[in-house]
């Protein structure tokens, strides 16, 4: 089963937060939340993209053959782009990215940058995305 998965991150004053519409032949799931304390924007950006992962495979566990993971975040594409090497010198997007790639590991992975408002779920995600920082 592929899961596409479109996510959107908000981040000001250390504080951020995330916003994930996930996509599947079985259903959907939307969901957000705060993150207290984060060091960058990029940072927040890569929490919704393993937020997404975790979410899917709780609710849909050994089905998924694929994800497909639609971001506005050059910066998460380049780190999970398996073509471009290095990334991010931030320990923290190191470590993140070494847990995607443990809970994807014999799961496909494609990455496509998207333009902000270019789709309607990615849209979704940047206004629930800065609600919920907001709120």
């Amino acid at each position: 089963m592929v899961v596409t998965i479109y996510t959107d991150a908000s981040y000001k004053d250390k504080s951020g937060s995330w916003a994930v519409h996930i996509t599947s032949d079985r259903g959907k799931i939307k969901a957000s939340g705060k993150i207290e304390r984060v060091e960058t924007n990029n940072i927040a950006e890569f929490i919704a993209i393993k937020q997404a992962i975790q979410l899917a495979k709780l609710y849909w566990g050994n089905l998924i053959s694929e994800f497909i993971v639609k971001t506005d975040s050059l910066m998460c594409c380049h780190m999970l782009w398996r073509h471009v090497k290095g990334g991010s010198r931030n320990k923290e997007m190191k470590r993140i990215k070494a847990e995607i790639l443990e809970l994807i590991e014999d799961i496909e992975l494609t990455v496509n940058h998207t333009r902000k408002d270019e789709d309607t779920n990615n849209t979704w995600c940047d206004r629930e995305a800065k609600t919920t920082l907001n709120e």
